[in-house]
């Protein structure tokens, strides 16, 4: 007997391939204890959304003032900026045309309104 397993680390509002990984896989494993990149971006903290019909990054901002190197499981979110309000807004201004718009942006209002200090924390629930 055969077991597919998949691996991948958390990614920030996570894209329909990923999920696809996880449904044709009998084990998956969220790979959060990896090394975070010091500088530099990834899919951690950011994706792309269209905006303003033009693809655009929108990044979760983290604290980076560390020394040495952190864990994706250790990264903390800055919240020191209004970055929910904005991230919300882009959003819905720039997709509420869109079919399933009032399907889902509820739940992702609510899944981005909730406190988060960890940055995995916020992840995992996407």
């Amino acid at each position: 007997m055969s077991v597919t397993v998949a691996i991948h680390q958390p990614n920030f509002l996570p894209w329909l391939g990923f999920f696809n990984k996880v449904s044709k896989s009998d084990k998956f494993v969220l790979l959060d204890n990896v090394q975070f990149p010091k500088t530099g971006g990834g899919w951690t903290n950011r994706t792309y959304l269209i905006i303003n019909s033009e693809k655009k990054w929108v990044t979760i901002p983290i604290k980076r003032n560390f020394s040495g190197t952190k864990q994706i499981n250790e990264i903390k979110i800055n919240n020191d900026f209004n970055w929910k309000k904005n991230f919300l807004k882009k959003i819905e201004f720039n997709y509420k045309k869109h079919p399933f718009f009032r399907e889902y942006f509820f739940d992702i209002e609510e899944i981005i309104s909730r406190k988060y200090d960890f940055l995995i924390d916020l992840n995992l629930n996407f």
